[in-house]
């Protein structure tokens, strides 16, 4: 319709955005902050890696040219699409599961996600997010420090009623004893625990709900599973029949987490080429663009945010990724190194 849009196609890592000279000549969400300032060319990687504004420009000229634009604001109004994307993104696994976003902390992570968490925030109405130590290779540092955890499943359809409950303790127990029995073989050790979940529907339906039992086996009877049934329909379709109407159970899941040793992470600092060029261990100022309009932007390395609230407008880089503060938000780091971000007078 000749509309602006961003994505769903991806420039990947090869040939990857505009400014990577890697032959990529499509205009991306990356060359747009380069453009913006709100990533700056000294920080990529840590400063080790050479960007080309020059080529992200020439790639939003024809955009800009077709939209009788400026290069700036093509590429202000690319992010602010790509924001309101990913509010919708959301949007699908919160509101339209009958989950309010405001009742949650955002946690962006990413190279670029903290760039867009705080504006993603104000939509959703969320007053807090937080953005983890190594937010860029947030996944590489998962796998290291995540606990072991095996499923194991049963199919079983099974009339919800007094006389099942036995039942729906002994297959549980089983699939227990099997999940634990795996992570034994593969030599896994520690503690654990167990996440126990029954697949649910009212009888006629043609889909079921994910059910947790948050209590221990031992405890669990017919009316706490009628109520816990009853609370996750309702939460997600706003309704629940009766408690004497019928359900049952499709299928059993049982999993088990043991928990691995924690692999010591620090956050990655800069390299001695963005030392050298005078950033990484300094305050600075610089220009940016957004809404229209040239603001001016501190510019702090993640390791100088203390316990002590700094107020934006403001980027915070680590190397691996970079934060962006505006006006309105405040920034602190807590005793585990993650920054947290609040918006002022909430």
């Amino acid at each position: 319709g000749g509309l602006l849009r961003v994505g769903p196609q991806s420039a990947g890592a090869t040939p990857g955005p505009a400014c990577y000279g890697r032959g990529g000549a499509q205009p991306t969400v990356t060359d747009a902050h380069l453009i913006r300032g709100t990533l700056q060319a000294g920080s990529f990687l840590g400063g080790t890696m050479e960007v080309d504004e020059v080529a992200a420009r020439q790639a939003f000229e024809p955009l800009a040219g077709r939209f009788g634009v400026s290069i700036e604001a093509a590429a202000d109004n690319t992010i602010r699409i790509a924001e309101n994307n990913i509010v919708r993104a959301i949007e699908q696994v919160s509101t339209e599961q009958g989950l309010d976003p405001r009742d949650f902390v955002l946690v962006p992570f990413g190279g670029a996600g903290p760039l867009h968490a705080a504006r993603i925030a104000e939509e959703l109405e969320i007053d807090t997010f937080l953005v983890p130590m190594n937010a860029g290779v947030l996944s590489a540092a998962g796998l290291l420090m995540a606990d072991h955890v095996h499923y194991r499943s049963h199919t079983r359809r099974t009339r919800l009623e007094e006389a099942a409950v036995e039942t729906v303790k002994s297959i549980l127990s089983e699939l227990a004893d099997e999940a634990v029995g795996h992570l034994e073989q593969a030599g896994v050790k520690g503690e654990t625990r167990f996440e126990y979940i029954l697949e649910m529907r009212y009888v006629g339906q043609a889909f079921e709900l994910s059910v947790p039992i948050n209590i221990d086996l031992d405890e669990l009877n017919f009316s706490y599973l009628v109520e816990a049934f009853r609370d996750v329909h309702h939460r997600v379709f706003e309704f629940s029949k009766p408690p004497d109407k019928p359900a049952e159970i499709v299928s059993f899941r049982v999993g088990v987490h043991a928990r691995t040793d924690t692999f010591p992470i620090t956050t990655v600092t800069s390299s001695t080429s963005l030392q050298s060029k005078g950033q990484g261990q300094t305050e600075r100022t610089i220009e940016i663009v957004e809404g229209g309009e040239k603001i001016m932007c501190r510019v702090l390395p993640r390791h100088t945010i203390s316990g002590s609230d700094i107020e934006g407008t403001l980027l915070v880089e680590d190397g691996t990724s970079t934060l962006y503060v505006p006006t309105g938000w405040k920034v602190r780091c807590d005793a585990a190194g993650n920054l947290i971000v609040n918006r002022e007078g909430r």
